[in-house]
């Protein structure tokens, strides 16, 4: 087959042609490069008829540099090294905790469980910047450049790697004013009379709810007085008494502590979801890699989402 010189050389062609300068010889760069000596031949052969010009002057007992092959050499000795050298720098990037993570997760989780393990991070990884991008809507991770997002429910994107950090307990709240206005629900059946905030992260909003009781599970319509893409204004308008709602547990567990929220039906359960540590394929460069830890290891045993006082 001709060759083509607008074609990319081969960087095995250049690699033999720099063995035998070095060794002064195809027998000694074959061995040192672990292919036949025909090989070698070949490939120099290549790479001559794509400069057009010969690189070698060989007889029946030696090999000789032309001119043209010692000018090639040098130039070629150096860009090799070059790139020799970026690809170790790229795959100790990939293995040091180096350079910037892009971090997205729920606004409120993020501020009240996530930011707390920040400092400690960036104290064991100096060489670690971190963006830490807070939002309940949902994000485009690869769009967006995102390295890694929390987050609850199901996946839409088979391309993301998963890694499961465990159920998300949710629970149904409303403020002591608007009980005391409109009456405390005692069965599943009660809830349809009452107003309702309802969150969703992508704005499409579900006007059911289905609890697990005591008794079974019931599912109820809802009237929903809000619709929120954000867990602040689902927790401040409940707070207020606009109605009631159903909210994670990290986000209603200090109103409750505090009384400014009042759990309603306590012996049902709200449909449990999954919290999701996601990354992108192919960017786990080692300052991802040593964020994704980080936060598997802090939540191995902590799990600020899960309810401890309710039995399973």
């Amino acid at each position: 087959m001709a060759t083509n010189s607008s074609d990319p050389v081969d960087h095995d062609d250049l690699r033999a042609f720099l063995a035998v300068v070095e060794h002064a010889s195809f027998t000694r760069a074959a061995k040192a490069l672990g292919a036949p000596k025909s090989s070698v031949s070949k490939r120099v052969a290549s790479l001559e008829a794509r400069v057009g010009v010969a690189l070698l002057a060989r007889t029946t007992r030696s090999v000789a540099v032309t001119a043209a092959g010692r000018a090639l050499a040098a130039e070629v000795s150096v860009a090799l090294a070059a790139i020799s050298n970026a690809v170790d720098r790229t795959r100790r990037d990939a293995e040091t905790p180096r350079g910037r993570v892009r971090v997205t997760a729920p606004l409120v989780f993020g501020d009240e469980l996530l930011a707390p393990l920040i400092a400690p991070f960036l104290a064991a990884n100096p060489d670690v910047q971190v963006d830490l991008l807070l939002s309940d809507r949902r994000v485009d991770m690869i769009a967006d450049g995102i390295d890694v997002a929390i987050r609850a429910g199901p996946m839409v994107d088979s391309t993301l790697v998963v890694r499961r950090l465990g159920a998300a307990e949710s629970v149904l709240v409303g403020s002591p004013a608007y009980l005391r206005k409109h009456g405390v629900p005692k069965r599943i059946e009660e809830l349809e009379g009452h107003r309702w905030c309802l969150f969703s992260s992508s704005g499409a909003v579900s006007q059911k709810l289905t609890l697990r009781g005591p008794r079974g599970s019931g599912t109820v319509e809802l009237r929903a007085a809000l619709t929120t893409t954000s867990q602040l204004a689902l927790r401040r308008c409940v707070l207020d008494g606009a109605g009631l709602a159903v909210m994670p547990w990290y986000l209603a567990r200090r109103s409750l502590e505090e009384g400014s929220l009042v759990e309603v039906l306590p012996k049902h359960r709200a449909p449990v979801g999954q919290l999701q540590l996601l990354t992108a394929a192919g960017r786990a460069t080692g300052a991802v890699k040593a964020f994704v830890s980080m936060v598997s290891e802090a939540f191995r045993e902590a799990r600020p989402w899960v309810r401890e006082d309710r039995a399973p």
